[in-house]
C-alpha cells in the first residue's frame, strides 16, 4: 500500500501540489528563472545500493537552471530511492511465509478458509503449531467473532487485519483459550521485527 501510494505521489501534479503548499506556508513566491546555489546533500552510505532512477522519462528536460526544475529532480529521485529501499527491505523471502500467515488469519475470521489452504500455505510452521487442531480453529474463528459482535455496541462488519483478531482474543478470554494454537501462531506473528532503524531512516532521503 505503501509503495503503491509513493508511486503515485510520483507525478508532476503532486509535485505541484506540494510546492504550492510549501509556498502558501512560507509566503515566499518562486522565480522559475532564476538560478540558486544550492547546497547539495550527499547520499547516505547506506543507500549506496539504490540508485534512484525510474525507466519511464523524465517529466521535464534537465537545463541545468531553475531552482523549481531542480527541486522536482530531486523530489522524483528520492521517491525512487525511497521506494527501492523499501521493496528491498520487504520483499524478502523470509517475509513471505508471514504475509501468508497474514492473509489465513484475516480470511479465517470472515469465514473463508479451508483446511487445505491452511495445510498447503502454513507448512512451514508445522514444527510450531499443530496444523490439524489449527485448521480447526481457524473454521471457529469467525464464529468466536460473531459472539463478539454481539456483546460490543459497534461490532466489526469485516476484518481487514490481524491486529483486530489480536484485539478481539484479548478483550474476549474465553475465546483465547478456545483456540490455543490459533493464538499461538498469533504470538508468533506479532514477534516478527518488521520496523529497523535502518528502514525508518531511509525516509530522510525524502528531506
Amino acid at each position: 500500500m505503501l509503495y503503491n501510494r509513493l508511486q503515485q505521489l510520483r507525478s508532476e501534479e503532486e509535485f505541484e501540489r506540494l510546492h504550492n503548499k510549501v509556498d502558501s506556508m512560507s509566503g515566499i513566491v518562486h522565480d522559475e528563472d532564476r538560478t540558486v546555489p544550492r547546497r547539495k546533500r550527499a547520499l547516505p552510505r547506506r543507500m549506496a545500493d539504490f540508485v534512484a532512477h525510474d525507466s519511464r522519462e523524465a517529466p521535464m528536460e534537465d537545463t541545468g537552471t531553475g531552482e523549481k526544475e531542480q527541486l522536482l529532480r530531486d523530489f522524483f529521485a528520492a521517491i525512487d530511492a525511497t521506494s527501492q529501499a523499501m521493496m528491498s527491505r520487504f520483499d524478502q523471502e523470509d517475509l513471505k511465509v508471514f504475509r501468508e500467515m497474514d492473509d489465513c488469519l484475516v480470511k479465517a475470521a470472515n469465514g473463508n478458509i479451508s483446511g487445505a489452504d491452511v495445510k498447503e500455505r502454513l507448512a512451514s510452521f508445522s514444527h510450531v503449531v499443530n496444523l490439524d487442531k489449527l485448521t480447526e480453529e481457524l473454521r471457529e474463528l469467525s464464529i468466536h467473532i460473531k459472539i463478539y459482535n454481539k456483546e460490543v455496541p459497534k461490532p466489526i462488519m469485516k476484518v481487514t487485519k490481524v491486529s483486530t483478531i489480536c484485539d478481539i482474543l484479548i478483550g474476549k478470554p474465553s475465546s483465547k483459550e478456545c483456540l490455543p494454537e490459533v493464538d499461538r501462531l498469533l504470538k508468533l506473528y506479532n514477534s516478527v521485527p518488521l520496523v529497523s532503524a535502518t528502514a525508518e531512516r531511509t525516509f530522510s532521503v525524502m528531506r
